[in-house]
C-alpha cells in the first residue's frame, strides 16, 4: 500500500468535527439506552457542561471523548473515522480535512523538498516552504491543495533585495504564484539576500505534527515504491539541499538519518556513493557523487530537474568529463553503440559523442590496434565494427 491513514497519527486530545448524521446517531443511541449526562461524564471523563454544549452543537469535542462514547454505545471506531470531517489543535480555522495521503511521484518530490527546505519550527507549526526557485514554490502550492487546503488559506511572504514599492513586488509575486495580493501580506527587504524569494505556507499545527510523525512510514513506502517514485524523491531532496562542486555533486544535512536514506535510494537507482562524513566546520553530514559513471547516471535520472540553475551547472561540469573520459569508458560507449548500429564512422562518432574529429580518429585507431575494433577500408569513409 502506498497510502497513509492520517487518523492513525491523530492525538486523542485533539478536537474533531463530525458529520451531522453521525452526531444524530449518537443522540439516538443515547436516548434509546437512556444514558444520562452524568453517566456519559463518568465514561468519558468529560465535564457535564462540555457534553451538553457538544450535543447542543455549541462546541466540538476531543477525539478521546468520541472514542470512549462510541465504544460504550457499541459503535465501531471505523464508522467514527469515516464521519470525522475536520481535525484541529487550538482553533478550528487551522483544521485539516484530508484523511489519507498517497505517496506518489508528486508527493515524494515534495517530501524531499519539504524535508530539506521546509520550515520545521515547532513554535510556528506552519506547513511552510521558503525558496527562490519558482518550480519548488509551485510544487508546494500544488501539494497543499492536494492536502485539501483551499487556495484562499495559502499565504506568502516575500523577501527581496530590490528597492521597489511593496505593491509592485506584491503584484509581481501574485502573478508568479497565482495568489491574490491580499494573501501576500508581508514584503521584507534584505540587502544581503542573493535574490528575491518567497515563503509559502498554511497554518495547521495538527497536520504539521502528523507530517513529522509519519516520516518513517513515508520513507518505508518510498524505499519499496517504483523507480519513478524514488527518482522523484531524489529530485526533491537535491533541489532543496544539493549542490555542484567542481567535479562532483554534493548534498549535506545535519540529519544523519536523512543522509543515510538518500545514500540508500541513490544506490537503489544505480548511483553508488562513499560513506557520508561529518564536516566538523558546519556539523553537517556530507554525501558526494563522484566519477563519470555515477554522475552520468544522476544526469540520466535528471536529479536536478526541479532546480534549473543547478541542473545547468551540472551539465556544464559534465562537459569537462566528456572531454576527459578515460579510454575504457570511451570503448564501452562505442561498444554499446555498435551493438545497435553494427558499423560506425569517425564522423558519426563526432556527432554521437560531441567530440572533435581528431579525438574520434585517435580512439578508433587505438581500439583497432588493441584488437577491439575492425576497420573496413573498402569504402571511401572507413567503417568500424566490433572485433
Amino acid at each position: 500500500m502506498n497510502k497513509i491513514n492520517l487518523l492513525d497519527y491523530v492525538d486523542p486530545s485533539w478536537r474533531v468535527v463530525i458529520n451531522d448524521n453521525f452526531k444524530q446517531k449518537l443522540r439516538t443511541k443515547i436516548k434509546q439506552q437512556k444514558i444520562t449526562v452524568r453517566k456519559i461524564s463518568e465514561i468519558t471523563g468529560a465535564s457535564q457542561d462540555s457534553i451538553w454544549k457538544f450535543h447542543q452543537d455549541e462546541q466540538n469535542v476531543k477525539l478521546d471523548y468520541l472514542q470512549k462514547l462510541c465504544k460504550f454505545l457499541g459503535i465501531d471506531e471505523t464508522e467514527l473515522q469515516e464521519d470525522i470531517s475536520e481535525i484541529y489543535v487550538g482553533v478550528q480555522k487551522s483544521s485539516f480535512r484530508i484523511k489519507t495521503i498517497t505517496i506518489d511521484e508528486e508527493f515524494a518530490a515534495w517530501w524531499g523538498v519539504w524535508i530539506g527546505e521546509g520550515d520545521h519550527s515547532k513554535t510556528r507549526e506552519a506547513i511552510s516552504l521558503t525558496n527562490y526557485e519558482v518550480n519548488l514554490l509551485h510544487l508546494h502550492i500544488n501539494v497543499l491543495e492536494l492536502l485539501n487546503f483551499p487556495r484562499n488559506k495559502i499565504s506568502a511572504e516575500i523577501v527581496t533585495n530590490r528597492i521597489e514599492p511593496k505593491e509592485i513586488i506584491k503584484q509581481r509575486w501574485s502573478e508568479i504564484l497565482n495568489l491574490p495580493k491580499e494573501q501576500i501580506p508581508t514584503v521584507t527587504f534584505m540587502e544581503r539576500a542573493s535574490q528575491e524569494g518567497a515563503r509559502v505556507q498554511v497554518w495547521c499545527a495538527s497536520l504539521f505534527r502528523i507530517l513529522h510523525l509519519m516520516d518513517d512510514e513515508v520513507k518505508r513506502i518510498i524505499k519499496n515504491s517504483s523507480e519513478e517514485v524514488k527518482i522523484a524523491y531524489i529530485r526533491g531532496i537535491f533541489a532543496a539541499e544539493g549542490s555542484v562542486r567542481r567535479a562532483h555533486v554534493r548534498i549535506n544535512m545535519k540529519n544523519q538519518k536523512e543522509i543515510n536514506f538518500i545514500k540508500e535510494i541513490l544506490s537503489n537507482l544505480g548511483v553508488n556513493t562513499p560513506i557520508p562524513y561529518l564536516n566538523s566546520l558546519n556539523e553537517c553530514y556530507e554525501l558526494s557523487i563522484f566519477g563519470y559513471d555515477y554522475i552520468k547516471r544522476f544526469i540520466d535520472i535528471d536529479g536536478f530537474k526541479l532546480h534549473s540553475k543547478r541542473r545547468e551547472k551540472l551539465h556544464e561540469v559534465f562537459k569537462y568529463y566528456e572531454k576527459k573520459l578515460p579510454d575504457y569508458i570511451r570503448f564501452e560507449r562505442v561498444k554499446s553503440l555498435l551493438l545497435d548500429t553494427k558499423e560506425i564512422t569517425n564522423n558519426e562518432l563526432v556527432e554521437k559523442f560531441n567530440i572533435t574529429y581528431a579525438n574520434a580518429f585517435r580512439i578508433t585507431t587505438k581500439f583497432v590496434k588493441e584488437g577491439k575494433l575492425i576497420a573496413d577500408r573498402s569504402t571511401k569513409e572507413v567503417k568500424f565494427s566490433l572485433a
